[in-house]
């Protein structure tokens, strides 16, 4: 919370120090060019300059708080290696996406081994997001307000969100796993 409150207070205080050194520059070569070659600017130009610098100032003040806000929501990438090898593998598509997910069959559980019932099915890995037609690896660039481009290098998918590749797929293995509890198993299995 300290620090969060420390950077607040240093992007304004940078904020108004950009605001208030922009229109003093301004002012002094004006200054400068008056006094030296008997010239001077219009008061409406020095006040044009002066609003331009403060509406860039707060556009970019507004620019950085979105930014943190958008970052804020992101998945966290450990780049953890762990390898387990899955038992099959299913293709799921979205309306923009596809998404191939490994799933490993766990049998029985652990404290009962002798208790006969379904097979459960863990998903191990999301892979994707992916272009639907030519199953290549979505690209993504950030655009100037914070949010990402999600686009396929052969141009067949493009479109844009506040969240990252790793962060959809992540998103995806919670929906997919909230559908096998509701669905069972056994249909995934079968599939």
């Amino acid at each position: 919370m300290k620090t969060h409150i420390i950077d607040i207070i240093k992007g304004v205080s940078i904020s108004v120090l950009s605001t208030l050194a922009l229109p003093l520059l301004t002012y002094f070569v004006s200054y400068l060019i008056s006094v030296k070659f008997d010239f001077t600017v219009p008061p409406y130009i020095v006040w044009t300059i002066i609003s331009i610098s403060i509406f860039a100032s707060i556009i970019n003040l507004f620019r950085k708080n979105l930014l943190k806000k958008i970052d804020a929501i992101q998945e966290i990438d450990y780049g953890s290696m762990v390898i387990i090898p899955s038992d099959f593998k299913q293709i799921w598509k979205n309306d923009q996406v596809l998404y191939e997910v490994e799933f490993q069959k766990i049998q029985n559980g652990f404290h009962r081994p002798f208790e006969n019932r379904e097979p459960d099915v863990n998903v191990l890995y999301v892979d994707g997001p992916k272009c639907p037609e030519c199953e290549t690896y979505l690209k993504q660039t950030r655009k100037f307000w914070g949010k990402y481009k999600h686009f396929c290098p052969r141009g067949h998918v493009s479109f844009v969100n506040k969240y990252t590749n790793y962060t959809l797929s992540k998103h995806k293995q919670v929906d997919i796993e909230k559908s096998v509890r509701e669905k069972g198993a056994a249909e995934f299995i079968k599939n």
